[in-house]
């Protein structure tokens, strides 16, 4: 885990760190390919302490512990293993400080199945010791869902701002409470601007007393006033209006995205009553992914967006000089993070990742000038030399066009492979970025491209603006005009074209599959949305049921809007994945499309875990996934 180099900073540029060897190795056994790519990442998540002296790591170990470690950023320092849980339910989540000896912690899971499956949230605070452990949040409530941190208070010791239903000022160590705000009706979070003060407030409009419409109203308090004024709105559906990212203190004014000719950008509104509104940064050809923060404070620095890659623009300037630095630094890495930071902003913690390399995590000490790695995401995948992702551009018969990220096999372009069409719309996913299961399947020999669904630029703007799933036909125009497109380039076998969603995605695949039966061969949908007319009444009784209707549509209504009803149009071998406990209706989605399938004596596979949730937080259910998945697109359809 640790590394026994340092790297000094010269002048004003960073020393060269020597890139971990990549020399060409013998072929992968496929039992070390499972290990390789199925396992969870070691690292799940680090922070850095207020003073920058220690990193507290959430590692993945054995088949699904998760483990709580602490380790100090000197050269070869011991690390200290204050916590370890066992997954069955509870992981750890994330860890903060909330001073330079204390962690305040989340653990997650899921309990139940079917019909009462339900994810809890829990917060407790030890010392970097191991020590001196408190159950934080609403213990001795009924709720599953613990609450968060709203302010880590860096200018206080071991307090922070806490914030369930309302928000309350917590003692770590003595586990005092004091309410700060009552809860309010409809109001669904705050966000203060780093110091303790409360400035913004988060409220859903609504229909009657039980029904919540897809529209938030935001308000804003003067500095030092208790009274709610409105700063603006946003729609989810539309995407119009501003939603709030990080408010600052010395300036003042929120930062948040905004639309801006139809793309997404950076605002900023100010707090002094004027609010006074202004596009800090609105790029011309494409729309931001998120705006960047760094350090207690969340100081707005920059933004991210995607084209050919992930790419940083900062509109801070000395950020962006650190930035071409390490970029010099860390050569070989298309993306480098500023993870955390102390308060004073001169020790950062940095992860530096590409779509072939999992990222090293790495401390920044900008007044010694040294830059040290502390630890590898993927350590059994250093040295293993992975091909790297491109950017492919969909062509639409609408005279628009989609993108993806397309990987193949190392060699492969000399003739055609097997395609795998990727369509992962859960907002956990990109199209870039290092994906461990993306490089299984090309090391399978798959041509793997991954779809950008979920990306502002890309079939996203059809979902929100055409109303969810009414847009549906355009999700499958897109995926086969990938398909089309990657064949009459040479890169896919044509006879031997695979698809696989998650989530939405699923959705997509097997609506893609009924209506292609000449182009798809295979079929694999995890968590997918089956019968929209069931989803729509499973909503009935939801206060959000208006938010949730209007993304089904009722133009979905149609019988073959949905895959239940096309089944008997499908030629393709379908492999059904429920990836665990059932919090959704997904099992009963997925029994409503075996039933189908039955009828219309179609051939399938379904692959089950009901004690898991749909993290998949166990080594060997990952395994399981991609060595079914795997074997499924490889053997011959009968």
């Amino acid at each position: 885990m640790r590394f026994p180099i340092l790297v000094a900073l010269c002048g004003s540029a960073l020393a060269t760190l020597p890139n971990q060897p990549v020399a060409a190795q013998a072929a992968i056994a496929p039992a070390d390919k499972l290990q390789l790519f199925g396992n969870r990442a070691a690292v799940l998540f680090a922070s850095l302490s207020p003073d920058g002296k220690e990193v507290a790591f959430v590692m993945a170990e054995g088949d699904r512990e998760t483990a709580i470690l602490v380790q100090a950023t000197e050269p070869n320092a011991p690390t200290r293993r204050i916590a370890v849980f066992d997954g069955q339910p509870e992981r750890a989540r994330k860890c903060g400080w909330v001073s330079t000896k204390r962690l305040l912690c989340q653990i997650v899971g899921r309990v139940g199945g079917g019909q009462i499956a339900a994810s809890f949230t829990r917060s407790f605070a030890v010392d970097s010791d191991g020590s001196n452990a408190k159950l934080i949040g609403n213990s001795g409530s009924s709720t599953l869902q613990g609450g968060d941190v709203l302010d880590w208070l860096p200018a206080e010791q071991d307090k922070v701002l806490f914030e369930t239903n309302g928000v309350d000022r917590v003692d770590t160590r003595s586990g005092k409470r004091m309410p700060a705000i009552s809860p309010q009706p409809r109001t669904f979070g705050y966000m203060t601007d780093g110091e303790g003060e409360i400035r913004l407030r988060y409220v859903w409009q609504g229909q009657g007393d039980d029904q919540i419409l897809p529209v938030a109203d935001v308000y804003y308090t003067l500095s030092q006033d208790k009274s709610w004024k409105r700063l603006q709105q946003y729609n989810w559906f539309t995407r119009e209006g501003f939603i709030p990212v990080t408010v600052s203190k010395s300036e003042n004014a929120v930062y948040g995205t905004e639309l801006l000719n139809g793309r997404k950008a950076v605002s900023r509104y100010m707090l002094d009553g004027s609010l006074a509104q202004e596009f800090v940064y609105a790029p011309k050809d494409f729309s931001i992914d998120s705006i960047i923060t760094i350090g207690p404070h969340r100081r707005a620095v920059g933004a991210s967006y995607t084209s050919d890659g992930s790419h940083r623009y900062y509109f801070d300037p000395e950020i962006a000089k650190l930035d071409a630095m390490l970029q010099k630094a860390l050569p070989g890495f298309q993306e480098i993070w500023i993870a955390d930071a102390t308060r004073d902003e001169q020790v950062l913690l940095v992860l530096a990742t590409s779509d072939n390399r999992p990222g090293i995590w790495y401390v920044l000490d900008r007044k010694s000038r040294r830059l040290q790695p502390l630890a590898e995401q993927r350590p059994n995948l250093a040295g293993v030399p992975l091909p790297a992702a491109r950017r492919v551009d969909i062509p639409l018969s609408t005279g628009k066009s989609d993108w993806g990220m397309l990987t193949v096999p190392a060699g492969s372009l000399k003739k055609p492979v097997p395609l795998l069409l990727w369509i992962d719309t859960t907002e956990r996913n990109s199209p870039w970025g290092f994906d461990p299961e993306v490089q299984y399947f090309v090391s399978k020999g798959f041509a793997v491209l991954k779809i950008a669904f979920q990306q502002p630029d890309g079939y996203g703007e059809l979902w929100f603006n055409q109303k969810g799933f009414a847009a549906w036909r355009e999700a499958v125009e897109i995926a086969t005009s990938a398909a089309n497109m990657l064949v009459a380039q040479g890169v896919a076998d044509p006879a031997n074209i695979a698809i696989l969603g998650r989530g939405h995605g699923g959705y997509v695949a097997l609506q893609t599959a009924a209506l292609h039966p000449e182009l798809i061969g295979k079929v694999i949908a995890i968590d997918p949305i089956t019968d929209l007319k069931r989803l729509r009444s499973s909503v009935a009784g939801s206060p959000f049921r208006s938010i949730q209707r209007t993304a089904i549509g009722a133009t979905t209504l149609e019988s073959d809007a949905s895959p239940v009803n096309n089944a008997d149009r499908l030629k393709a071998p379908l492999l059904l994945v429920q990836s665990g406990l059932d919090e959704e209706n997904i099992s009963e989605q997925i029994r409503l499309m075996e039933a189908s399938l039955k009828k219309a004596g179609k051939p399938y596979q379904v692959l089950r875990w009901v004690k898991l949730d749909d993290y998949l937080n166990d080594n060997q259910a990952r395994r399981e996934l991609l060595r079914t998945g795997a074997d499924f697109l490889q053997t011959p359809a009968q």
